[in-house]
């Protein structure tokens, strides 16, 4: 079995994609120090999240995030009312977007999402919208009912 190792340019590519001024998880470290690092806390972070890669398991400060609760509608009182939105901490968004990366690779290049599916792919939901108005102004040209499930 070959070794897929983790490599300090997916890490940095991982690091430069994520946004300045970012709300920071539990532990209050902000983005930004992730981007001002030096070249041996890459190779500690490098070597971190090759042992993730290797062992499947992630650090317990890995998987700790503030859930914030924001109110779908005003005065809120059921927890169905509210959108949850879990910050984590920079460092396990950094090994998702390894991690998600490789898959969406892996996916496109077998070629298990096809043309008409716009989930999971990027640029999917523009694509969607498109064919959702085109269905919709044919259908209103030619006096046609258009029934829409999203799934």
């Amino acid at each position: 079995m070959c070794r897929v190792s983790v490599s300090q340019e997916e890490v940095l590519a991982a690091i430069k994609e994520m946004k300045n001024n970012i709300a920071e998880g539990v532990d209050g470290i902000p983005i930004e120090m992730l981007k001002c690092r030096s070249n041996r806390a890459i190779e500690m972070f490098v070597n971190a999240c090759q042992r993730i890669y290797d062992t499947g398991e992630w650090p317990e400060d890995f998987l700790e995030s503030v859930v914030v609760p924001i109110e779908k509608k005003p005065n809120a009182t059921d927890c169905g009312d509210f959108h949850k939105i879990s910050l984590l901490r920079h460092p396990t968004e950094v090994m998702l977007k390894i991690l998600t990366k490789r898959i969406e690779a892996k996916v496109e290049a077998i070629g298990h999402i096809g043309e008409d599916q716009f989930g999971f792919k990027r640029g999917g939901t523009g694509d969607a919208i498109a064919v959702l108005r085109v269905s919709g102004e044919r259908s209103m040209q030619h006096g046609r009912t258009v029934n829409i499930c999203f799934l």
